[in-house]
């Protein structure tokens, strides 16, 4: 296998508890010709002092000015790698040994690929879980971004001299960043998936996302829907603005929406098929697939009755696609799982 140059890019604000460890398991790698790109937002902690510490001339730090949000960070990352590719690398995140060999044997091996992701794994909280991307081809992949985020953004390897001209991480998005950039990505270019966890996704702490999270709502509200409706515009489906507000409404892991929105979303979907259907935006079949398992992976992550889910499954098998009593049994075991998790 040829060994070019990787970059990996790593953002660092007040990470002093987590960054010598992330930095550790990427000095750890099984693929060695490597650069370590640090991006210090104006840190007020160790942080800095930390990375400083580790001898190893592979590592390079860099400062901003002053803090300046995330996506610009970002961007400086993207600027400033050398490499051929670049792997991205929250400072809280962990990296498993072979994951740079993995991606660059990927990407070497497939050239038309613009970037690869992986599963994942979170850990910090009581209960750990495996994070698995339920796709497995760039199509599935690409559509089921018109729903929600399914790639975990530390996961991710770009082919970043081919990339870095064109796309950069928008500044408006001060949350969900990632979700808009791999939006874009995936529209024009083909993306990759291994079915490996090869990152781990620290959890259970205190970051700046869930502050955002819970000062922000609404604006990240907005930001979201405008993430769902600049999707819809570049596959040139049309939707009105209510339909783009239940659809949001719905694909929004903020919100638990009921029954009736529910059954009001059923119709956008229909409409998003039928358009689909007519425009041939995409394969039918794939098209169909992917609203049924992103409307299951809703319906088990919701908190409607068991009755109401029961109806809800009529009508869905009524109007859109027959839904499988193996699929039937997996949402309901989900649920009833979360709320023996909840209980205790």
């Amino acid at each position: 296998m040829k060994t070019p140059l990787v970059s990996v890019f790593i953002p660092l604000y007040n990470a002093e508890e987590y960054i010598e460890e992330t930095i550790a398991s990427i000095l750890a790698q099984s693929y060695i010709n490597l650069e370590i790109v640090i991006v210090n937002d104006g840190s007020k902690d160790r942080s800095r002092e930390i990375v400083n510490s580790i001898k190893d001339n592979r590592i390079r730090l860099m400062d901003n000015e002053k803090n300046m949000g995330l996506p610009y960070t970002r961007n400086v990352g993207l600027r400033e790698a050398k490499g051929k590719y670049l792997a991205i690398l929250d400072a809280d995140d962990l990296a498993h040994k072979d994951r740079l060999r993995d991606q660059v044997y990927y990407l070497e091996k497939f050239p038309d690929c613009k970037a690869v992701v992986t599963d994942y794994k979170e850990f910090g909280r009581k209960f750990n879980r495996r994070r698995k991307i339920p796709y497995n081809s760039n199509e599935e992949l690409r559509i089921s971004l018109l729903f929600k985020n399914r790639i975990g953004n530390s996961t991710g390897m770009i082919r970043v001299r081919d990339l870095k001209d064109e796309y950069e991480y928008n500044p408006k998005y001060f949350v969900l960043q990632d979700y808009e950039f791999w939006s874009r990505l995936a529209y024009k270019n083909e993306i990759g998936i291994i079915h490996k966890t090869l990152t781990f996704y620290r959890t259970g702490h205190v970051n700046i996302t869930k502050k955002s999270l819970t000062e922000r709502f609404e604006k990240r509200r907005k930001l979201l829907q405008e993430i769902h409706v600049d999707s819809f515009n570049r596959y040139k489906f049309i939707l009105s603005k209510e339909e783009q507000e239940i659809f949001t409404s719905i694909f929004n892991p903020d919100t638990h929406e009921d029954y009736g929105s529910y059954n009001r979303l059923l119709s956008v979907l229909e409409n998003l098929i039928n358009q689909n259907k007519k425009k041939k935006i995409t394969s039918t079949n794939v098209f169909e697939r992917v609203c049924k398992e992103e409307l299951l992976d809703s319906i088990a992550n919701s908190k409607l009755r068991f009755i109401e889910i029961s109806s809800l499954f009529k009508k869905v098998s009524n109007t859109l696609f027959e839904i499988s009593l193996k699929q039937k049994l997996k949402v309901y075991l989900i649920l009833s799982a979360k709320k023996l998790i909840r209980k205790y």
